[in-house]
């Protein structure tokens, strides 16, 4: 019984970033810049794309476990501290792009609007019970941000 709090203790304070999801100011913002670090670390890896990609597939379902945690723990929908969404949602806008200081910051500003003001379907989203719900918006807010990026690329605006 006791690996399984352990477990839970894990899976709780990852949801709260270790602490960054306690910030009283902007900690959904604090929580995005988080995704730097392991953005940085998997860019250095041949086959970024696919590790990227292989991070953002498990790291949804560990956030939506984790963050399903604390839920329960905080007991309250979808707390503020529980950041590992924001983490999740900027790693996806980064996808099929080179890890930049450029793209980063144009990704994290459009993440980060895109977050603030939940674009149709990512508010009704939220909606979901559990885990699902804190973080299926920042997923289809990071897909927004992705897709907004590569077009802003295509048309040769960015």
């Amino acid at each position: 019984m006791k690996s399984r709090t352990i477990v839970n203790q894990i899976g709780f304070y990852s949801s709260i970033g270790f602490g960054v999801g306690y910030i009283p100011v902007a900690s959904g913002t604090f929580g995005s810049l988080l995704a730097f670090p392991i953005l940085f670390f998997i860019s250095t890896l041949d086959q970024y794309d696919y590790y990227l990609l292989t991070t953002i597939i498990l790291g949804t379902f560990y956030g939506i476990w984790s963050s399903e945690v604390g839920e329960i723990k905080l007991a309250t929908k979808d707390p503020h501290p529980i950041v590992i969404d924001e983490v999740c949602g900027m790693m996806i806008s980064m996808l099929f792009l080179p890890f930049t200081l450029k793209y980063a910051i144009v990704c994290f500003v459009i993440f980060r609007v895109m977050d603030v003001f939940k674009p149709w379907p990512c508010w009704r989203l939220q909606d979901l019970s559990g885990g699902w719900g804190i973080m299926l918006d920042d997923v289809v807010a990071g897909i927004y941000t992705c897709a907004l990026v590569h077009i802003l690329i295509w048309t040769s605006l960015l």
